[in-house]
């Protein structure tokens, strides 16, 4: 009705936008291992990087080795920490 707003001379209101919830920090359980070698695919002590499908973070070898141990723990702490807020 812009149009029509225009010639009555009607003033357009102010849309209100609605506030946006922070997004929920990624715990990271996707991780996909990349090598840098065809050779060296599917072998644990050669992976190059880690991806995360959720997010696509990159994480070097060592971290991605560091979360994927510390996997289950990482998401409990987050789930218990998501239910605190509500």
């Amino acid at each position: 009705m812009g149009f029509l707003d225009r010639l009555l001379g009607r003033k357009p209101q102010a849309q209100q936008e609605e506030p946006v919830a922070p997004a929920p920090e990624c715990p990271h359980v996707a991780l996909v291992a990349g090598w840098d070698n065809a050779e060296d695919i599917g072998d644990p002590a050669k992976v190059a990087r880690y991806t995360c499908e959720a997010c696509t973070a990159s994480f070097s070898a060592e971290e991605g080795s560091r979360l994927r141990a510390q996997e289950a723990e990482r998401v409990r702490r987050i789930e218990s920490e998501g239910t605190e807020n509500e």
